[in-house]
C-alpha cells in the first residue's frame, strides 16, 4: 500500500511539472525570409509583436519587414543590418534611420518633432510651415482637415507658414474674446496684415475642455457653416473666384480651455 501511494505521488508530480513546462517562441528562417514560431506553435500575421524587447512587424504571410514600411499610415525603419544597436528586423526607436531621419520613442519618422503620415504633399509639408506652439497639434488638425476633405471628394488645402502664424494669433486672441472681431474691435482678417497677400479670408473657431484633435474637427464638421467653409471648393471662396486654398491652424490653451482657429484664403 505503501508503495503505491508512492507511485502515484511520483506519478502525480510528474503530471504537474510537465503541466508547468513552457516553451520559448523561436526564430525560423526560409528562402522566402524570416517568420517567428510562437510557444503555441503559431506564427504572427499582420501584426506588430514585442519579442525580446523589441518590436516587429510581421506582414499578411507572417514575414518580418526591413528597411522603411508604412504601417498604419505612419512611416517606421526596420533594422536591415545597418544599425549594430538593435537585432535584424526590429524596429529603430529613439534615434536615426541610416538615411538619417528622426524616429521617436514609438519607432515613427518625425520632422521637427511632428509626425509624419501618409497623406500626400500635405504630410510632407506640415514640418516646413510650422513654427512656433503646439507644432503637434495644429499639424494633426491640419493633416485631419484634408483627411476630411478627402473623403469628400475634395482636392486638399494647401498650407501657408503665412496663416499658420495668423491662425495661431487669432487662437490666442479667440481666448480674450471668442468672437470673430479681435479684442480690439478690428475684423479678424487684420490679424499680421494677411489680406497684403491673401484675398477671400474666413474664419472658423471652435472651444472645449478636451485637447482632443478629434472633438475639434468633429466639432466643425457639426456646425453647417464650419462645415460648409471646411469643403468650400477651389472654385469660389465666399463668391470670390479662386484657385487654389491656403489654409492655416492654430491652437491655444487657456484656464482650462483649448481654443482652435482655422484661417483659409487663396493668394492675390
Amino acid at each position: 500500500m505503501k508503495k503505491r501511494l508512492v507511485v502515484l505521488a511520483a506519478a502525480l508530480s510528474m503530471s504537474m511539472g510537465l503541466s508547468m513546462v513552457s516553451y520559448a517562441g523561436s526564430w525560423q528562417h526560409d528562402s522566402k525570409g524570416t517568420w517567428y514560431l510562437t510557444d503555441d506553435y503559431k506564427y504572427p500575421v499582420s501584426q506588430w509583436k514585442n519579442i525580446d524587447g523589441n518590436w516587429y512587424y510581421f506582414n499578411t504571410k507572417g514575414y518580418t519587414l526591413t528597411g522603411w514600411q508604412w504601417v498604419d499610415g505612419k512611416a517606421y525603419f526596420f533594422n536591415d543590418g545597418r544599425n549594430s544597436a538593435f537585432p535584424q528586423s526590429a524596429m529603430l526607436r529613439n534615434t536615426k534611420s541610416p538615411d538619417g531621419y528622426d524616429l521617436n520613442g514609438e519607432g515613427a519618422w518625425t520632422q521637427n518633432g511632428i509626425v509624419m503620415t501618409k497623406s500626400g504633399q500635405a504630410g510632407l509639408d506640415v514640418a516646413m510651415h510650422i513654427t512656433g506652439e503646439n507644432t503637434g497639434e495644429r499639424a494633426e488638425l491640419f493633416l485631419k482637415l484634408n483627411e476630411y476633405r478627402k473623403s469628400k471628394g475634395l482636392p486638399e488645402m494647401v498650407i501657408s507658414g503665412e496663416l499658420m502664424a495668423a491662425a495661431q494669433q487669432r487662437a490666442k486672441e479667440s481666448a480674450m474674446s471668442f468672437e470673430h472681431t479681435r479684442p480690439d474691435g478690428q475684423a479678424f482678417y487684420t490679424v499680421n496684415n494677411i489680406t497684403n497677400n491673401y484675398i477671400g479670408v474666413s474664419e472658423i473657431l471652435t472651444m472645449d475642455n478636451s485637447s482632443s484633435t478629434d472633438i475639434k474637427i468633429t466639432s466643425f464638421k457639426n456646425s453647417p457653416k464650419h462645415n460648409e467653409l471646411m469643403l468650400q471648393s477651389e472654385g469660389f471662396i465666399e463668391n470670390v473666384p479662386a484657385s487654389t486654398i491656403y489654409a492655416g491652424v492654430g491652437y491655444y490653451y487657456s484656464n482650462g480651455f483649448y481654443y482652435v482657429a482655422m484661417l483659409f484664403g487663396h493668394q492675390k
